[in-house]
């Protein structure tokens, strides 16, 4: 369980953005060449010729803590413009078009859906089996969707705490089978989603959820408000 700490609070969103991750593409693969030729030449000089396969090898070995250490770097110094702001009553979502603010006193509603779903396949840094959970938050015409990839014991963990609406996203080119009105809102929710939803670190969004907690009534136990 994470701890709420002190407001204010910023909470980075798409901290791997495409710029991070081609930028870390390309640090990793200048890395692979230098060690190659320097395994290369080194090998040559005390062994004489050796094999190239043998030479890749070592140089992908050698380049692993470099693009470790390079990503959180890069990471660091190149935010995405998009971050959750939280504030003693508010909650201000900024990225580089908008700002919206939420106001989270009694007298301010703000409407709210939970949903998570299993992911299906491996994607990167998530891999099958790991639960997404999103939530999205409109008050008057704002409106932002926010979410985390979790693994399955701490999906567990996290929807003990807060209650989660069970999705069954369709399969690509099947018509959802509708249960209801919130079944069809959960998946326009999860299509805006996809779109336009922005991702935080899995520690991040519990943050973002125990502030929320703080100010909602029923946020632990109700999926929608």
């Amino acid at each position: 369980m994470t701890a709420t700490p002190s407001l204010p609070l910023e909470l980075h969103a798409d901290r791997f953005h495409a710029g991070v991750r081609l930028t870390a593409l390309g640090v990793w693969a200048l890395c692979i060449l230098l060690f190659y030729f320097v395994a290369e030449w080194l090998w040559t000089a005390v062994l004489g010729a050796g094999s190239w396969l043998v030479f890749l090898v070592i140089a992908v070995f050698l380049s692993q803590p470099i693009i470790y250490f390079s990503e959180k770097r890069i990471l660091r110094w190149w935010p995405s413009g998009r971050a959750a702001r939280l504030e003693a009553g508010q909650l201000i979502w900024r990225d580089k078009k908008q700002t919206l603010n939420f106001n989270l006193t009694p007298h301010h509603k703000v409407n709210y859906w939970r949903w998570r779903f299993t992911v299906r396949r491996n994607r990167g840094r998530v891999r099958d089996g790991y639960q997404c959970c999103a939530l999205r938050l409109v008050q008057g015409e704002q409106a932002c969707a926010l979410y985390t990839f979790l693994p399955p014991e701490r999906a567990k963990e996290l929807g003990e705490r807060y209650a989660f609406h069970s999705l069954q996203p369709p399969a690509p080119g099947q018509k959802p089978a509708l249960n209801g009105g919130l079944e069809a809102i959960l998946l326009t929710a999860e299509e805006e989603r996809w779109s336009t939803g922005a991702e935080l670190d899995p520690d991040d969004f519990e943050i973002l959820l125990a502030h929320l907690a703080s100010y909602l009534p029923a946020f632990h136990q109700q999926t929608t408000s």
